[in-house]
């Protein structure tokens, strides 16, 4: 993840999901593999790392992996690029939110906390600092990416209902230290 740095009022990271906190560089050297400075300024998820690795490797990637490798962007990144949605959110005691983002719009809800009810809608092309809200005035694109996030809660909600609790394990003292330490358990 990224860092805030009061671009939009926060320090630090995990208070929202703007672009200063979403856009991280992946920096790949393989020699012979990935061209020499060669740059691809499309969408991944961090998902979409694991299948990426063994498609590099000339391997097939298992079938239940969720995310999508974007092998064929790093080899040649002029190779046409999938269309990808990301999504995300934040969930803290005082307030939650979750974002889409497609190739172009970027949308905000605030779910729970002081801002509850506020939907924020960005252009990147136009707009890549995420100053103007267009939600208000851009109703059919908000329409759009509100769907999106209801389809994917539903899937988050059908995967994490398949997780037995065999699956679940319990931190051993000094993960949960070292966790706690980086603020990502309370």
């Amino acid at each position: 993840h990224g860092e805030e740095f009061f671009e939009h009022g926060n320090d630090s990271h995990g208070r929202s999901t703007y672009e200063e906190v979403l856009r991280v560089p992946f920096v790949v050297y393989w020699r012979d593999k990935v061209p020499s400075g060669a740059m691809y300024d499309g969408m991944v998820r961090l998902i979409d790392v694991m299948p990426t690795i063994p498609a590099l490797l000339g391997m097939k990637p298992p079938d239940e992996i969720q995310g999508r490798s974007f092998a064929a962007q790093l080899v040649k990144p002029t190779a046409p690029e999938p269309e990808r949605k990301l999504f995300a959110q934040v969930v803290q005691d005082t307030f939650a939110l979750e974002m889409v983002r497609d190739g172009r719009y970027k949308l905000i809800r605030h779910l729970r906390g002081p801002h509850r009810g506020l939907e924020e809608l960005y252009d990147l092309n136009q707009d890549p600092l995420e100053r103007t809200n267009l939600a208000l005035k851009a109703r059919a694109e908000v329409a759009v990416l509100k769907r999106e996030l209801e389809v994917f809660n539903t899937s988050l909600s059908q995967t994490a209902g398949r997780i037995g609790a065999e699956q679940v394990q319990t931190l051993d003292r000094d993960t949960e230290r070292a966790l706690r330490s980086l603020g990502y358990i309370k």
